[in-house]
């Protein structure tokens, strides 16, 4: 199983949402599906109603909406919206609202999720080995199969085939770095305190691993996160392994166990799983924890969240025209709303042509 020698990486294929602007009349052959529309965002009708823009919100002692919000208690997001929110604050907002209604599915996230739920059987019980329903690798391969969407490009063979490798090689990895005794605390840790008001119908901040750091004598925590890359050429590994020492998801878990356990976190860091090209290799990106540098970091997340407080309520998300086709920030490919944006102008009475609204909006 394991052990089996590893096939050549799998090379995601290239390209982005195609689109075209809607014309005034709709083909009886691409009628859209009726949906709810929230009133369209604008900036200008906001501003000739005397309503704060987004600049009140950068000066946010001084804007009573942004200080209203952190009066009642400002909602810690999670790294996830955090990332697409720094990304482009419009792009954060739609993508809460609306999905693209034709899109090529890739399978990137899945197949790190897949292996996210083999490691998680591992660590709960490393005795349950094989190949029976209840063993980890059975458990990371129906996860795939959970989700996995048919299309030509990528077979449900080919895939199980690399969340093996995946599963096989991160499992080793743990087994060197730490050996038999795991001093695990934690096993995909969710924020116990789950906030109704961002909790968009699914549980969010969920530590991956938490362990004692050096046998917890004295007791302090190391914070592990598991990261997969489908492929990552050498030229960039370099880029990937730095990011890590200023990563905001791992301080934000650093600060939020803390939080909720009252004891130290001294380490954090990612167990970086490259599937290709070659064989699988993992990688162990760590960051030291000191008070001073949690310290320095919430008091960028708390001006943060309150930016992102005052965007989701007042509708006037600013546009990072910066970053609508850097594919760096996307993933690979244009943003998924660059025709929203710049084609329907943020209309999004006009939305429902192109994209359909989520299902837990």
């Amino acid at each position: 199983m394991c052990g089996s020698e590893p096939e050549g990486a799998i090379t995601p294929p290239s390209g982005g949402m195609s689109w075209q602007t809607p014309a005034t009349s709709t083909s009886p052959t691409a009628a859209p599906e009726p949906a709810p529309v929230p009133p369209p965002m604008s900036m200008w009708s906001a501003l000739e109603k005397g309503e704060p823009s987004f600049v009140d919100a950068l000066d946010v002692e001084n804007s009573s909406i942004s200080s209203a919000s952190l009066a009642a208690g400002c909602p810690s997001y999670p790294p996830s919206e955090v990332r697409n929110w720094m990304v482009c604050p419009a792009f954060w907002r739609y993508s809460q609202i609306w999905e693209p209604r034709v899109d090529r599915w890739t399978p990137h996230a899945l197949v790190g999720t897949a292996i996210h739920a083999g490691i998680a059987a591992y660590l709960r019980n490393p005795d349950t080995e094989g190949t029976g329903p209840a063993s980890p690798l059975h458990v990371a391969i129906q996860t795939l199969g959970e989700g996995y969407v048919e299309q030509e490009t990528w077979s449900l063979l080919s895939l199980s085939k690399l969340v093996e490798k995946g599963y096989c090689a991160l499992r080793d990895a743990i087994q060197e770095r730490w050996g038999v005794d795991l001093h695990q605390i934690y096993i995909e840790y969710a924020d116990p305190h789950q906030d109704p008001r961002i909790s968009r119908g699914r549980k969010y901040r969920v530590v991956d691993f938490v362990r004692c750091h050096q046998g917890c004598e004295p007791e302090t925590f190391e914070v592990w996160d598991w990261k997969t890359k489908i492929n990552l050429d050498d030229q960039y590994l370099g880029e990937a392994l730095r990011s890590g020492m200023h990563s905001w998801q791992l301080l934000d878990y650093s600060w939020h166990v803390q939080q909720w356990t009252g004891t130290t976190v001294t380490q954090a860091g990612h167990g970086l799983v490259v599937l290709g090209p070659g064989k699988p290799k993992v990688h162990w990106p760590t960051v030291r924890i000191t008070p001073e540098r949690l310290t320095q970091w919430h008091a960028q997340a708390r001006r943060i969240w309150s930016m992102m407080w005052h965007d989701e309520h007042m509708g006037l998300a600013r546009m990072n025209f910066e970053a609508c086709s850097d594919r760096h920030m996307h993933f690979g490919r244009e943003c998924l709303f660059l025709p929203a944006c710049h084609q329907l102008n943020g209309n999004q009475n006009l939305f429902s042509s192109l994209y359909k609204m989520r299902r837990n909006t």
